[in-house]
């Protein structure tokens, strides 16, 4: 269970979100799977496609209930599209 997925790239201007799953109450209620693109709750931001050939990041974040660190991360995974 997990609280976010974020897929990411990293370039040369800096970090760049192409998607973000959060729970609909940003508690740990994110269950597999989770689809890039396809949102966990209404309120989520319009996907980005990815390009072929694309260095990602998949990020695994936890709810905390913190606050001030609402979000950590528990996991990550390159890969290639």
């Amino acid at each position: 269970m997990a609280g976010q997925v974020i897929v990411s790239a990293s370039m040369n201007t800096g970090f760049v979100t192409f998607w973000v799953g959060t729970s609909a109450d940003s508690t740990n209620s994110l269950r597999p799977p989770v689809r890039y693109g396809i949102p966990p709750n209404p309120d989520a931001l319009p996907t980005q496609p990815l390009a072929a050939g694309g260095a990602y990041t998949a990020h695994v974040l936890r709810a905390t209930g913190d606050s001030a660190a609402p979000f950590e991360e528990i996991g990550s995974m390159d890969f290639t599209r």
